[in-house]
C-alpha cells in the first residue's frame, strides 16, 4: 500500500460532509485499519460519530474534522481540481487535505500516536468535547499556512435586535430607522476596549457583521432589525467582562442582546514539549519552524480545557476557506506529512529536559 496525497485528497474532498459525517468517517476508517491502526466509531449525535484510533502505546494526539461548512456557491464543491500548485475544493484546506497528509504521515512512520477525526466542528463542537484521548498533548490539524500556533483566539457570537418607528420612506424624520441603530451600535461595539487589545501572534481581534435582517420595503422607514455579529477574544482577555461590555453597549443603543455562543482563547507556554517537538520537526524538513496565532475556534479549545496542551498546524491559508475557492497548495501537504511523520516517529513521553 503507497497512498498518493493528491488522489487521497480527490477522495475525501469527492464525499460531501456538511450535513453529516458518516461517508467520509467510513472511508476513514477503512484507511486506518488498512494502516494498522486500531479503529473506534463513537457515536456523539445521532447517525454522527467520532473515529477514534491508535497505534501502539504513548505518542501524540493528532487531531482533526471530517465536516465541512455547506457548498453555498462553490462552483465544483466535490470536484478536486488542479490549478498548477494548488488544489481546489470545498475542504480542500479545512481540513480534508491535512488528513490525508495525516494518513500518509502514518504510513511513512513507525511511532506510537493516536488519531482522532471529530464531527461537528465547525457548528458546536460537540465532537471534541466527547473526546476521551489518552495522550498527553496534540496536535490538531487545521489551515495555519505552515505556522506552528500555540495561541487561539476566543470568540463572541451575538444576536442583537433593535425597534425603530415606521413612516413613510420619503419623510424619514417622521421614524427611527431601526437598521442604520443596528449598525451604528455595531460599530460602537468594535470600539469597546476588549476589541482594541494587540495580543502576540495575533494582532488585533477580529470582528464580522454576519447577517443583517430589517425593515418592510424601500417605502416604509424600518421599524426592526436583527443582527448577527462575531467578535474576536484574545486570551488576555476576560470573556465575561467583554460580553458585558457588549451588553451594555447594545442596551444604550435600545437593543436587545443574545449571546449565541462563546469560547475563552488559549496560549501555551513556549516550553511546551508538545511545541518544542512540532517546532524540530518541522525545523528538519527544510522549513522555518515559524509561530503564529490561530484567530479561529478549533478543537483544540475543548482539548486544552481538558489539561491536554495543544497546538494547531497546517497548511493553506485559513482566509480562503469555507469560500467559493478553498484551496491548498500540494507541496505545503506534503511538508504537513513529513512533519507529522517526524514528529510520530521521533516522539518521546517524558519531558524534554530532565
Amino acid at each position: 500500500m503507497s497512498l498518493d496525497l493528491v488522489e487521497l485528497t480527490r477522495a475525501l474532498v469527492a464525499i460531501p460532509s456538511y450535513e453529516g459525517e458518516a461517508a467520509v468517517q467510513q472511508f476513514l476508517a477503512e484507511q486506518l485499519r488498512q494502516l494498522g491502526l486500531t479503529v473506534q466509531l463513537e457515536e456523539v449525535i445521532p447517525g454522527r460519530a467520532n473515529l477514534h484510533a491508535w497505534r501502539g502505546e504513548g505518542g501524540p494526539l493528532l487531531c482533526s474534522h471530517a465536516d465541512t461548512f455547506p457548498p453555498y456557491d462553490h462552483p465544483e464543491p466535490w470536484t478536486l481540481r488542479q490549478e498548477g500548485d494548488q488544489l481546489i475544493g470545498r475542504g480542500v484546506n479545512d481540513t480534508k487535505g491535512q488528513i490525508a497528509a495525516l494518513l500518509v504521515a502514518l504510513e511513512r512512520s513507525q511511532g506510537p500516536c493516536e488519531v482522532a477525526i471529530t464531527v461537528d466542528e465547525e457548528r458546536q463542537g460537540r465532537g471534541s468535547l466527547a473526546l476521551h484521548p489518552r495522550a498527553s498533548a496534540a496536535v490538531v490539524l487545521e489551515p495555519t499556512d505552515l505556522a506552528i500556533c500555540p495561541v487561539e483566539a476566543g470568540f463572541l457570537e451575538c444576536e442583537a435586535r433593535f425597534s425603530g418607528r415606521a413612516a413613510h420612506g420619503t419623510a424619514p424624520s417622521y421614524g427611527v430607522n431601526a437598521i442604520l441603530t443596528a449598525v451604528a451600535c455595531y460599530q460602537a461595539v468594535t470600539q469597546l476596549p476588549p476589541f482594541q487589545v494587540e495580543y502576540p501572534l495575533l494582532g488585533r481581534p477580529w470582528t464580522t457583521l454576519g447577517t443583517i435582517a430589517g425593515g418592510y420595503e424601500v417605502g416604509v422607514v424600518p421599524p426592526w432589525c436583527t443582527i448577527r455579529f462575531d467578535l474576536g477574544i484574545w486570551p488576555d482577555v476576560d470573556l465575561a467582562a467583554a460580553r458585558a461590555a457588549v451588553q451594555a453597549e447594545v442596551e444604550r443603543w435600545g437593543g436587545r442582546l443574545q449571546v449565541l455562543d462563546e469560547s475563552p482563547g488559549f496560549a501555551l507556554a513556549p516550553t511546551e514539549p508538545v511545541l518544542q517537538r512540532l517546532q524540530a520537526a518541522l525545523a528538519a524538513t527544510g522549513q522555518p519552524a515559524r509561530l503564529g496565532g490561530m484567530p479561529s475556534w478549533t478543537d483544540a479549545q475543548n482539548l486544552v480545557a481538558r489539561g491536554i496542551p495543544t497546538v494547531v498546524f497546517g497548511a493553506g491559508e485559513l482566509g480562503t476557506a469555507h469560500s467559493d475557492r478553498e484551496w491548498v497548495r500540494r507541496r505545503d501537504l506534503e511538508v504537513v506529512a513529513q512533519t507529522l511523520q517526524l514528529l510520530i516517529d521521533h516522539w518521546v513521553d517524558r519531558p524534554l529536559h530532565p
